[in-house]
């Protein structure tokens, strides 16, 4: 590890190793235990060792466990849990697949939404038959009800003032900036009420908080497994 590297540079010093520092935030960029790690390290020895086999009988065997893993910690069937790179691709493949959007559809999401998902929906606007996106606006602090009080308002607002249909809502477990956990269960339930279809960024719900998805009752969930 002190020896030279490819660029000239020591690796302690190209790399800023401090072997003290003790990193806690695994959330940003996917990192993981050392245990997790090794894992990871053996499944690329074993595809790269047996690509064939690997691929036809291994991964196949390993996909199916771990939809299981998750299945058994969010309760719900397995057959219902599909895995993604991360969950902003979760995000964008249940948006992509909603389609055909019409003029007169509205989606709806909020002051904190993370920055990769509001680009998303932008994007749609600019891709599609989609015109009209409505962010429920706050600023933190701001109890739970009220924020629910606001959405469940411009949704009615949408539909009986402005005769849009507000067709889907996007919105956290927990925010990313700040880390506020959000009232995603009554959000959930004001969606289903209204008729509006929910699509909740759980990417920092996982390990986090508890989850149970069969009563929650989500239109569309996504998470990631390294928060």
């Amino acid at each position: 590890m002190a020896g030279p590297t490819p660029f000239g540079a020591p690796m302690k010093e190209l790399f800023l190793i401090d072997e003290d520092f003790r990193n806690l935030n695994h959330g940003s960029f996917g990192t993981y235990p050392k245990a997790i790690q090794k894992v990871f390290r053996d499944y690329q020895h074993a595809s790269e060792a047996r690509p064939d086999v690997f691929r036809r009988y291994t991964q196949p065997k390993a996909i199916v466990a771990a939809r299981t893993a998750i299945a058994s910690l969010l309760h719900v069937p397995p057959e219902e849990c599909v895995l993604v790179k991360n969950a902003s691709t979760g995000i964008n493949t249940v948006l992509r697949n909603l389609l055909p959007f019409t003029p007169r559809d509205v989606i709806i999401y909020f002051d904190t939404v993370y920055g990769a998902v509001e680009r998303s929906l932008v994007a749609l606007c600019e891709s599609t038959a989609l015109q009209h996106l409505r962010k429920v606006e706050y600023t933190f602090p701001l109890a739970h009800g009220e924020i629910v009080r606001r959405f469940r308002a411009l949704v009615r607002q949408l539909r009986d003032e402005e005769h849009l249909n507000p067709k889907l809502a996007v919105f956290d477990t927990i925010v990313s900036m700040p880390g506020v956990r959000f009232p995603f269960e009554q959000l959930t339930r004001v969606a289903r009420e209204e008729g509006v279809l929910s699509v909740i960024d759980a990417a920092h719900g996982v390990g986090q908080i508890p989850l149970d998805l069969s009563v929650l009752q989500p239109d569309f969930f996504t998470t990631n497994c390294h928060k």
